[in-house]
């Protein structure tokens, strides 16, 4: 998460930013980072958490959306934009490699990583409104998605 150093020197939301899939994509709890990094990592590391990987994609991107509408943790918004960010900047390389093939190797193809990520954008401007790194999203959504 080298996104969120550029925005921040908070040693927390760094940690957390490194940790932030930990609980989806290891077999690591909620309890091993508390014991190991302390509850406020965890904290943020189980809010950055998908809740359930056995929901459709679309209610797991519709519950992202309302999570970031909703929150008022500006570190978390940090590290949900750092990610989103970081996510879309590798499909941008990877689309000037392969072009549309990019949106073949998701579980959602174009029409839907559109709405995705422009919900986003919307809520991380309510959110954080005159953030650089929304800005930086902005940028990379509007390249990827709106040229159509």
């Amino acid at each position: 998460m080298n996104i969120v150093c550029r925005y921040t020197d908070d040693e927390d939301i760094v940690c957390a930013a490194v940790l932030h899939d930990t609980i989806e994509d290891t077999p690591t709890s909620a309890e091993d980072i508390e014991n190991c990094f302390g509850e406020k990592i965890k904290n943020i590391v189980v809010q950055e958490s998908e809740p359930d990987k056995n929901w459709s994609w679309e209610q797991r991107k519709q519950h992202t959306i309302n999570r970031i509408e909703c929150c008022n943790d500006k570190g978390c918004l940090l590290i949900a934009c750092a990610d989103k960010l970081d996510n879309l900047n590798c499909c941008l390389h990877a689309k000037k490699e392969i072009g549309d093939d990019v949106w073949k190797h998701f579980k959602r193809g174009y029409k839907d990583q559109k709405w995705y990520h422009t919900s986003l954008l919307k809520a991380f401007k309510k959110q954080m409104p005159d953030c650089k790194i929304v800005d930086e999203y902005e940028s990379v959504v509007n390249e990827l998605f709106n040229k159509d």
